[in-house]
């Protein structure tokens, strides 16, 4: 049934969902014990609707009571990992070395104990169907918290929902984030909508790794402003995004290599540098440029240079032939003329005995008595009787003076035929050194030819392979850019889809800031995929750290409005640690109760828990049962949470 809150004349109007008559998720109990031998330090019940924890600073000190503590241990029973700093959790631990801290949740109305250690212990307990006296009695197994956040993410976060919420780490991740949004730290100071988890509460909350997007993410899922069907548009939209940006870079380094390329080759073949863009086009220009520059046949050598090179390479072998021929020639005859020598030596040597030999002759010896024959004749030898030939001995002198003047003019024909030939040689070495000379200049010239050649053949090549990349790229750029609008059009089909949520939110935001600032003021929220925007009208955009801070919460409260309807996914659940009242002033902050007190008239049950921590008094209606379940101060140590001095 439809109903509109008097207070806020009439123009908030909300319909409360038929399919539950209590809230989904809310705390009916929690205790904190400094041993289970002992009574309870804190025995706290909570009720469905609003439930104010008052600090009061009678004493002076309105702060350190244990506001935030009472919090982080409500968050530390609903499945966050640490309850306090390590600091203060050490602190703690000294104090309470046997200390517990225990909740019956309920859940969709099953009820759930949960026991959890503040001190040294280390077990775990969530327990469906079981009280908190019974848990305590120690005949339940350890179960680790996990059972708890299981149940509320099947139960109260759906399965698209659940897909939607970024999940980075293993294990549940969509009630932890959620939990994050609807008790958000005190250290966030309201400041904005996505401030959840500030890193000085170290929370270990899974939200505190997510980026602002993500955040976002999370808040569209959970606000039914998003589902997994567009996210699976957006994971597709970012890809084909990826790939159009890889691609288009990868065009872009083609392109700058193609042009450099392409300046290269019009300039090395001589090609005029007017190009119509064509790649397809260069491509064939240059290689049949290319192509004139190449023998015909087998050969893909340059033809002019290639034939001086081999005409000059054979005359500088037949200039080297002949230096040879000429050398070997000069060997035969070095090798000659100590012959000649010898032969001369030894005819020369001859001479002498010769010479004696033709004396003796004349008045000879018998050679083989040694007696002048004269006297052997007279008297007779009885060993020879054989005479030199003295004409004998005379021809034989004659012939080796001709032998030895013949030796001497071969000897003279020998040095004069060197000498011509090293005349001939010295000539003929030059000439071919000269040829040598020119033959590595043409070889140079020629091989220099060789490997431009072979450049200009791997850069058309290398052109040509660039030429089908880019064509490729072009390709699949093409079929990207399709793919991107039809995802682009999908999302933003779903995008007014959600419209409708955006609208519904916004019927709850601008009677609530009208209640709370007056009716002057217009209120829009504007939540898109990239941002959420809060805009507050007071004579033009306002934008301080109260008008900020009652963005905040005016938004949590529409959301949870939108939640008592049954039109989110996260449970009406809400919990605020001291909110920013200094600043945004005591009517104004006044107006909070009321606004919760009138939320509460919508039934018989109220189908929400709001859970709010002050250092100011609330309203005087709402000292005390059953709004006030808690009222704590800095001083004395017994009138703090847990009833010592820390």
């Amino acid at each position: 049934m439809l109903k509109q809150l008097e207070m806020l004349q009439q123009r908030l109007s909300i319909e409360p969902s038929p399919k539950f008559s209590e809230p989904r998720l809310w705390v009916h109990r929690l205790v904190i014990w400094k041993s289970f031998d002992e009574p309870p330090i804190r025995d706290i019940k909570l009720r469905p609707g609003m439930n104010i924890v008052w600090t009061s600073d009678e004493g002076g000190i309105g702060h350190g009571g244990g506001k935030t503590l009472f919090c982080r241990l409500l968050r530390y029973c609903l499945g966050e990992d640490t309850f306090a700093p390590s600091d203060q959790r050490s602190a703690i631990g000294e104090k309470l070395p046997e200390g517990w801290v225990g909740a019956e949740v309920i859940i969709n109305k099953q009820s759930w104990g949960v026991l959890r250690p503040i001190g040294s212990r280390r077990s775990h307990f969530a327990v469906p169907d079981v009280c908190l006296d019974d848990l305590v009695s120690g005949q339940h197994e350890s179960t680790g918290i996990k059972p708890l956040t299981d149940a509320i993410e099947e139960s109260i976060l759906i399965d698209r929902v659940k897909e939607v919420i970024p999940n980075r780490r293993q294990g549940s991740q969509a009630w932890p984030i959620t939990l994050a949004w609807l008790t958000r730290d005190q250290e966030c100071r309201f400041d904005h909508v996505l401030d959840w988890r500030s890193p000085i509460s170290q929370s270990d909350s899974p939200a505190s790794g997510l980026n602002k997007q993500e955040r976002l993410q999370a808040l569209r899922a959970l606000l039914g402003a998003i589902n997994a069907a567009e996210q699976d548009h957006r994971r597709e939209l970012g890809r084909y995004r990826d790939q159009l940006t890889q691609a288009n870079t990868l065009k872009s380094h083609l392109a700058w290599e193609i042009k450099r390329l392409r300046k290269r080759l019009r300039k090395e073949l001589s090609i005029p540098q007017e190009s119509n863009g064509i790649l397809s086009d260069d491509l064939k220009t240059f290689q049949t440029a290319l192509e004139k520059r190449s023998l015909a046949g087998s050969s893909d050598l340059p033809q002019k240079h290639l034939k001086e090179f081999l005409a000059a390479k054979e005359e500088y072998d037949n200039a080297n032939n002949e230096v040879i021929s000429q050398e070997k020639r000069k060997e035969i005859l070095e090798s000659k003329k100590p012959l000649i020598k010898d032969i001369i030596s030894a005819l020369e040597g001859e001479y002498p005995s010769l010479s004696i030999r033709a004396e003796k002759a004349k008045e000879p010896f018998c050679p083989i008595c040694e007696v002048q024959i004269s006297r052997v004749i007279a008297e007779g030898c009885s060993l020879s009787e054989k005479l030199p030939d003295l004409a004998a001995c005379r021809r034989r002198m004659e012939q080796n003076r001709e032998n030895i003047e013949a030796q001497n003019r071969k000897l003279k024909e020998t040095n004069d035929e060197l000498s011509q030939l090293n005349r001939m040689l010295a000539s003929s070495i030059a000439t071919r050194d000269k040829k040598g000379e020119q033959l590595k200049e043409l070889e140079k010239r020629y091989y220099q030819e060789v490997t431009n050649y072979k450049l200009l053949e791997r850069d058309i090549n290398t052109f040509s392979k660039l030429t089908r990349e880019v064509l490729e790229l072009e390709d699949k750029i093409n079929k990207a850019s399709k793919n991107e609008s039809q995802q682009k059009w999908h999302v933003n089909e779903h995008i007014k889809l959600h419209d409708k949520t955006i609208v519904q939110l916004n019927e709850k935001l601008q009677p609530i800031a009208q209640y709370i600032l007056g009716d002057e003021v217009t209120a829009e929220a504007r939540l898109n995929r990239t941002e959420i925007a809060i805009n507050f009208g007071l004579g033009g955009n306002r934008s301080t750290s109260a008008i900020d801070s009652l963005k905040v919460l005016t938004f949590d409260l529409s959301a949870l409005c939108l939640s008592i309807e049954g039109k989110t996914t996260s449970p009406p659940f809400l919990l605020h640690d001291s909110p920013r009242e200094a600043d945004l002033g005591l009517p104004l902050y006044h107006k909070l109760f009321h606004l919760m007190h009138e939320l509460e008239s919508l039934g018989e049950t109220p189908l929400f828990q709001y859970i709010i921590t002050t250092t100011t008094p609330p309203p005087s209606k709402f000292l005390g049962a059953p709004w006030t379940i808690l009222e704590i101060s800095g001083s004395p140590a017994l009138n703090r949470l847990l009833k010592i001095d820390l």
